[in-house]
């Protein structure tokens, strides 16, 4: 019901936020399925919101991450996944549920959690990030272009790094 009711106006772009959620796996399928089949026919464009990293790579054509309510990455979902460069995107696409022995089951982000009333200066992700440095304790990093479409607030992060596969 939900979908017919945000289809019969013929809108541009619809918000999907944690759209599938709350269903078992089989009728997410089915859902997102028939997300797909109405954005093709229909010409629409999604804003979806979701915690689910696969659903998020079988839906979308650009993904953003956020961390503490700003943008840390954005790029195209096959560049985004294959070639991770901000170290919170690393960990949470490390922290997709795996059936591979020798991987961990869970990857942990060690470090204190900032919360709104102890907003840490600089960058919101130092106190977790392993890869820290003087720098991003001190200064909040803009976002920046790194390559083709492909942007990362990081200080850590620079064109030669993207070109080695580092952080």
């Amino acid at each position: 019901m939900a979908i017919a009711r945000a289809i019969s106006l013929n809108p541009k772009l619809i918000v999907l936020d944690e759209p599938t959620s709350a269903l078992d796996v089989s009728v997410q399928a089915q859902i997102l399925n028939l997300l797909k089949e109405l954005q093709r026919d229909l010409n629409l464009a999604y804003l979806f919101i979701s915690h689910n990293l696969a659903v998020v790579r079988h839906l979308s054509n650009k993904v953003a991450v956020m961390y503490f309510g700003r943008i840390i990455e954005l790029a195209d979902a096959d560049e985004l996944f294959s070639n991770p460069l901000h170290p919170y995107t690393k960990v949470l696409l490390q922290s997709i549920p795996n059936i591979n022995p020798e991987k961990p089951l869970l990857v942990e982000i060690e470090g204190e959690i900032p919360t709104p009333l102890t907003s840490p200066s600089g960058c919101s992700f130092h106190s977790r990030c392993s890869h820290a440095k003087d720098l991003c304790r001190e200064v909040d990093p803009e976002l920046q272009l790194i390559n083709e479409g492909h942007w990362v607030s990081c200080q850590g992060v620079s064109q030669e790094d993207k070109n080695k596969g580092d952080v």
